[in-house]
Formats: C-alpha cells, sequence, structure tokens
C-alpha cells in the first residue's frame, strides 16, 4: 500500500486564527439598534414583553416569516404560531442594554429609559436605515401590534 502522507511532515501543518464572520441579524449592535427602533416606532409608550420583540424579530429575518407574521398577527392563520422561533440570544442582548442604560424592565415588559429615548429617536429619525425592517413592520395595523392581540396570536398557535 502507498504511503500518501510520505512527503508531508507535522512542521509543515500551520494554524492562523481567523475572524470568524457573523450574519448581521446576529451581531449585537444591530440587535440592539433593532430592539431600539420597535421600542421606539412600533410599540405603545416604548415598551415591549419579551414575546412581542421576539415574533416581531423573527417575523423580519426571512421572506418567508415575513407572510407568515402578516397573516399570524392578522388571525388568519394563528397555526403558524407554532413555526416562531424564538432567538436565543434576544435576552443577552437586552440585559447588555439594560447595563448600558438604553432600557428597563417595567411590569414585565422592557422599556425605554431617557437615554435610550435619544438613542432610539436618532434611529427612527433616520429613513436610511431599517428601510426593509420598516417596510415590514409598517404593513402590520398598529391595532393588531397590541400586547393582547401578540399573546392571543401566539397562544392560539
Amino acid at each position: 500500500m502507498e504511503d500518501i502522507f510520505k512527503d508531508f511532515s507535522v512542521e509543515s501543518i500551520r494554524f492562523s486564527k481567523r475572524p470568524q464572520s457573523l450574519a448581521a441579524n446576529d451581531r449585537l449592535q444591530w440587535k440592539m439598534s433593532l430592539v431600539l427602533m420597535i421600542l421606539s416606532e412600533f410599540s405603545r409608550k416604548e415598551t415591549c414583553s419579551l414575546r412581542k420583540m421576539n415574533l416581531l424579530i423573527w417575523g423580519i429575518q426571512f421572506e418567508q416569516n415575513h407572510f407568515e407574521l402578516l397573516r399570524i398577527i392578522s388571525g388568519n392563520d394563528r397555526a403558524l404560531a407554532s413555526s416562531v422561533k424564538f432567538d436565543p440570544g434576544l435576552p443577552r442582548v437586552l440585559v447588555y442594554m439594560s447595563g448600558a442604560g438604553l432600557l428597563f424592565m417595567k411590569n414585565s415588559k422592557y422599556a425605554l429609559t431617557a437615554q435610550g429615548r435619544v438613542v432610539g429617536a436618532a434611529i427612527k429619525n433616520n429613513k436610511e436605515i431599517f428601510r426593509r425592517e420598516r417596510s415590514i413592520l409598517g404593513k402590520i395595523p398598529g391595532a393588531d401590534l397590541t400586547e393582547a392581540n401578540i399573546e392571543r396570536a401566539l397562544k392560539n398557535g
């Protein structure tokens, strides 16, 4: 049997650490900005439950999710609610944001602090960022984005 490794030496093996790229939607800064945008533009009184935030973030990540989100919230197909995947990294992002003084817990919901409102307003006023996300969430009537409706939609799934 031929030795295919005869010209190969252990000394020739080199390892080099390379940066591992993350998808944009897994980056801390992107997710923090998205949470601020959701709280500033798509929530009442700048407060939002973890379940609602998860549902909205899930709904904007992939094209198929956009359509399912609209059907779930409108009540047309609540059975789809079982397909909603909750982001395991979101609670960590919220803890980090709380530590950075951008939000706090209020009655089991996340609310913006004064500093969070300032940053959220800057994001809200910059129409060049989150255009796709705003377009998707903007298709949902405000009355359908209530916490009660979100809970009902997820409960029936």
